[in-house]
C-alpha cells in the first residue's frame, strides 16, 4: 500500500538520522576528551567524568522528549531537536576539543542526540496500522540501526583527511540531520489522532 510504504520510509530516514547521531556521539566522546587531555595521566578518569555527565544529559532528554511530544506534537518536537542538535555540536567542539566546553556542552548535545530516540517510541507505532505497527515501527527504528553502521568509520575517515582532526569528524556527524529535516514534511502528525485500523 503506498500510503504505509510512504510513511515506512519517511520512519527509516528519521530513524537512520537519530540513531546514526546517537551512536556517532557516544563512540566519539571518549575521543574527544582524550583529544582534550594530552600529556595528562587522568584520561580514564576525565573520561568517565564526561560520560557520566553526558548521561545525565541523555536522561533529562528521555524524560523531556515524551512530553514535549504531547504538546507541541511529534513532528515538532522530533523537527526541533534534529534543528539544534547540529548547533549544539558546532558550540560544544568547533572552537577544539577542550575538556572544560565537553563537560559543560556535552551533557546538552546527549539531551538533544540521544533525547530524541524517546519520540521514536510513540512516533514510530502510531504510523501504521494494526496489522503492522510491530513491523512497522521495528523496521523505522532497526533499519536506522544497520544504516548507521558505517558512520563512525565515516566519521574517523573525515578526521583523517583534514589533519587527524577529531573536531571535523564529529561535525560532520552533526550535519547528518539536515537529512532528518528533509525527511520530516512528508510524514503525517499523530498527535491526538486515533490509531491506524
Amino acid at each position: 500500500d503506498p500510503v504505509w510504504r510512504r510513511r515506512a520510509v519517511v520512519a527509516m530516514v528519521i530513524g537512520t538520522v537519530g540513531v546514526a547521531g546517537a551512536q556517532t556521539a557516544t563512540f566519539w566522546l571518549p575521543n574527544l576528551v582524550t583529544a582534550a587531555s594530552q600529556g595528562r595521566d587522568d584520561i580514564p578518569q576525565r573520561i568517565s567524568y564526561a560520560t557520566l555527565l553526558a548521561h545525565v544529559g541523555t536522561l533529562a532528554g528521555v524524560i523531556a522528549v515524551p512530553w514535549l511530544c504531547d504538546r507541541l506534537g511529534r513532528k515538532r518536537t522530533i523537527f526541533a531537536f534534529y534543528l539544534l542538535t547540529p548547533f549544539v555540536v558546532a558550540a560544544a567542539i568547533s572552537g577544539g576539543a577542550e575538556y572544560s566546553r565537553i563537560l559543560l556542552t556535552y551533557p546538552i548535545v546527549f539531551f538533544f542526540a540521544v533525547g530524541v530516540s524517546a519520540a521514536f517510541v510513540l512516533y514510530f507505532p502510531e504510523l501504521f496500522p494494526t496489522r503492522m505497527r510491530a513491523t512497522g515501527a521495528g523496521i523505522a527504528y532497526n533499519v536506522g540501526r544497520i544504516l548507521s553502521i558505517p558512520m563512525p568509520a565515516i566519521t574517523g575517515w573525515i578526521a583523517k583527511e583534514y589533519s587527524g582532526s577529531i573536531v571535523a569528524g564529529v561535525l560532520f556527524s552533526g550535519a547528518v540531520y539536515i537529512l532528518g529535516l528533509l525527511a520530516i514534511p512528508f510524514a503525517p502528525e499523530t498527535k491526538g489522532q486515533p490509531l491506524a485500523e
